[in-house]
Protein backbone atom coordinates (compact mmCIF):
# COMPACT_ATOMS: atom_id res chain seq x y z
CA UNK A 1 0.00 0.00 0.00
CA UNK A 2 2.58 1.97 0.80
CA UNK A 3 4.46 2.12 -2.68
CA UNK A 4 1.11 2.41 -4.12
CA UNK A 5 0.77 5.79 -2.61
CA UNK A 6 4.69 6.53 -3.20
CA UNK A 7 4.03 6.19 -6.80
CA UNK A 8 1.20 8.37 -7.00
CA UNK A 9 3.07 11.26 -5.18
CA UNK A 10 5.92 11.12 -7.82
CA UNK A 11 3.57 10.69 -10.73
CA UNK A 12 2.27 14.05 -9.45
CA UNK A 13 5.58 15.89 -8.70
CA UNK A 14 7.04 14.37 -12.43
CA UNK A 15 3.70 15.82 -13.99
CA UNK A 16 4.02 19.09 -12.03
CA UNK A 17 7.74 19.10 -13.41
CA UNK A 18 6.35 18.75 -16.88
CA UNK A 19 3.93 21.54 -17.00
CA UNK A 20 6.43 24.29 -15.37
CA UNK A 21 9.14 23.09 -17.91
CA UNK A 22 5.99 23.59 -21.11
CA UNK A 23 5.37 27.24 -19.20
CA UNK A 24 8.84 27.86 -19.49
CA UNK A 25 9.37 27.05 -23.03
CA UNK A 26 6.16 28.57 -23.94
CA UNK A 27 6.94 32.25 -21.55
CA UNK A 28 10.62 32.56 -21.49
CA UNK A 29 11.05 34.95 -24.60
CA UNK A 30 8.22 36.68 -22.61
CA UNK A 31 8.91 39.67 -20.10
CA UNK A 32 6.52 40.59 -17.51
CA UNK A 33 6.02 44.35 -17.48
CA UNK A 34 2.53 45.23 -15.59
CA UNK A 35 0.46 43.82 -13.35
CA UNK A 36 -3.34 44.94 -13.27
CA UNK A 37 -5.71 44.86 -10.64
CA UNK A 38 -9.16 44.95 -11.72
CA UNK A 39 -11.33 45.30 -15.16
CA UNK A 40 -10.49 49.08 -15.21
CA UNK A 41 -6.93 48.78 -14.67
CA UNK A 42 -6.57 46.29 -17.08
CA UNK A 43 -8.39 47.82 -20.34
CA UNK A 44 -6.33 50.76 -20.01
CA UNK A 45 -3.26 49.18 -20.25
CA UNK A 46 -4.58 46.60 -22.93
CA UNK A 47 -5.65 49.70 -25.58
CA UNK A 48 -2.58 51.24 -25.21
CA UNK A 49 -0.73 48.36 -26.24
CA UNK A 50 -2.84 47.57 -29.20
CA UNK A 51 -2.99 51.33 -30.35
CA UNK A 52 0.79 51.30 -30.64
CA UNK A 53 0.84 47.29 -32.34
CA UNK A 54 2.40 45.31 -29.05
CA UNK A 55 2.05 41.90 -29.13
CA UNK A 56 0.86 40.63 -25.76
CA UNK A 57 0.38 37.73 -23.58
CA UNK A 58 -2.10 37.67 -20.19
CA UNK A 59 -1.42 35.76 -17.30
CA UNK A 60 -4.80 36.01 -15.05
CA UNK A 61 -4.91 35.29 -11.19
CA UNK A 62 -8.74 35.34 -9.53
CA UNK A 63 -8.58 35.57 -5.89
CA UNK A 64 -11.02 33.00 -4.44
CA UNK A 65 -10.38 34.38 -1.19
CA UNK A 66 -11.59 37.51 -1.97
CA UNK A 67 -15.05 39.21 0.16
CA UNK A 68 -15.69 41.66 -2.57
CA UNK A 69 -18.79 39.81 -4.47
CA UNK A 70 -17.56 41.12 -7.92
CA UNK A 71 -14.98 39.40 -9.90
CA UNK A 72 -13.98 42.08 -12.05
CA UNK A 73 -12.54 43.92 -8.84
CA UNK A 74 -10.64 40.88 -7.70
CA UNK A 75 -8.42 39.67 -10.61
CA UNK A 76 -5.07 40.21 -11.34
CA UNK A 77 -3.57 40.23 -14.52
CA UNK A 78 -0.09 39.63 -15.53
CA UNK A 79 0.95 41.56 -18.62
CA UNK A 80 3.84 39.56 -20.96
CA UNK A 81 5.43 41.13 -23.82
CA UNK A 82 8.44 39.52 -26.08
CA UNK A 83 11.72 40.51 -24.97
CA UNK A 84 12.66 42.98 -27.73
CA UNK A 85 8.88 44.97 -27.16
CA UNK A 86 9.99 45.70 -23.82
CA UNK A 87 11.21 48.66 -23.64
CA UNK A 88 8.47 49.80 -26.11
CA UNK A 89 5.85 48.62 -24.10
CA UNK A 90 6.93 50.12 -20.67
CA UNK A 91 6.89 53.34 -22.86
CA UNK A 92 3.69 52.66 -23.75
CA UNK A 93 2.03 51.61 -20.43
CA UNK A 94 3.58 54.48 -18.58
CA UNK A 95 2.95 57.22 -21.12
CA UNK A 96 -0.13 60.18 -20.43
CA UNK A 97 -1.93 59.78 -23.10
Amino acid sequence: MLWIVMGFIFLAILIMSFFQFLYYLLHKKYKQVYIAFGNEDYYRVIDKLKNNGIVYKVKIITNQRSNDLNPAHSSQYEIYVKDRLEQKALSTIHSAV
